[in-house]
């Protein structure tokens, strides 16, 4: 019995895979790779939003605080409530106002919500990769 599976199979000729299936299977692999790149970047990113929206609102804080301490308010509010005032002296009353802003606080807020809004734009464009339902590595 033996000798006649030797015979079957010295004559059938062994299957060959096609063509394609190299190309498709590197094409499987480079698919994986870069899907696994948009979860790894997924992640960094959307930590980097969660701690941008934390020192988000800590700078806010600290900027209303310096706004309430400088008095820079009070020159602000004074355009609703005196126009007239304001337009005459209108030099005068913009270096005021340029005087008393809390610069530096000013400038950690824009740089964080600058973080926070640049985090915000590669999360949703790696989500779009990650969570993209007719990805066929989809779980």
């Amino acid at each position: 019995m033996r000798k006649d599976f030797e015979k079957l199979f010295s004559v059938l000729t062994p299957p060959e895979p096609s063509p394609e299936l190299f190309g498709c299977v590197m094409k499987a692999i480079y698919d994986q790779q870069i899907l696994a790149r948009a979860r790894r970047k997924f992640l960094v990113f959307s930590s980097l939003a969660a701690a941008s929206i934390a020192g988000a609102v800590l700078a806010f804080i600290a900027l209303w605080q310096s706004f309430a301490q400088s008095g820079a308010i009070q020159f602000i509010s004074l355009i609703f409530s005196d126009t007239g005032a304001v337009l005459a002296l209108f030099q005068d009353y913009m270096l005021s106002v340029w005087e008393t802003l809390p610069v530096l606080d000013l400038a950690v807020f824009f740089a964080v919500m600058f973080v926070f809004l640049y985090s915000l734009k590669y999360l949703f464009t790696t989500a779009e990769i990650v969570f993209k339902p007719s990805h066929p590595f989809h779980f």
